[in-house]
């Protein structure tokens, strides 16, 4: 795991970016705007490039930080789906039968 960033700064950018605004996404996550920029620093930081121009309140995302939306939408959707299946039950089983006769000669 060494090669991604920490989940919650990815969950915070996430936010920030589908809102446009690190207030919001503070609300919304019941966190402190602090936290919220804190983490977006450090994701910045991660990266090596900036991820939002800030201006009077408003957050815009960068060329870099579109790029990153589109993985972030991509990435949580597969994961609730997978959690949500999970979760549900609804992963799909085979149940194989067949005379026991057949199985202890295919089992040796």
């Amino acid at each position: 795991m060494n090669g991604l960033p920490p989940l919650r700064a990815l969950h915070y950018f996430h936010q920030a970016a589908l809102h446009s605004s690190f207030s919001v996404a503070a609300e919304h996550l019941h966190v402190t705007h602090s936290a919220i920029s804190h983490q977006i620093r450090q994701l910045e930081s991660w990266m090596g490039k900036p991820l939002f121009v800030r201006s009077h309140g408003r957050v815009k995302l960068t060329s870099h930080g579109e790029r990153l939306l589109l993985s972030c939408q991509q990435a949580f959707s597969e994961l609730r789906s997978s959690c949500e299946s999970i979760r549900t039950g609804l992963l799909q089983q085979i149940r194989v039968s067949c005379a026991p006769s057949s199985l202890s000669q295919w089992l040796i």
